[in-house]
């Protein structure tokens, strides 16, 4: 079935240019979007918590959670903020 749709220019060069790199068409690349958020597979929906999964380990003093990942990420975005602020100094 052939359509016509509208989006903006921005969007339009992005896909064109992921779709150059992954070697498909744009067709291909719009069809696999509608195909993935039909099945649900998109991004989750703004504020929706991601929880992760527990990472089994056989030294169970040292089972990694979902808490300890975010605490690592927040960790990681303060020492980028940080370096961010020390870079404007200069």
């Amino acid at each position: 079935m052939k359509t016509t749709i509208e989006i903006n220019d921005d969007l339009f060069r992005q896909a064109k240019v992921l779709a150059a790199q992954r070697g498909i068409t744009l067709k291909e690349l719009v069809q696999m979007g509608l195909e993935m958020a039909i099945a649900g597979e998109g991004a989750p929906a703004r504020g929706t918590r991601i929880k992760f999964p527990l990472i089994g380990s056989k030294d169970q003093d040292h089972r990694i959670t979902s808490h300890d990942v975010y605490q690592a990420m927040n960790e990681a975005d303060e020492e980028e903020a940080q370096a961010y602020a020390r870079s404007m100094r200069r």
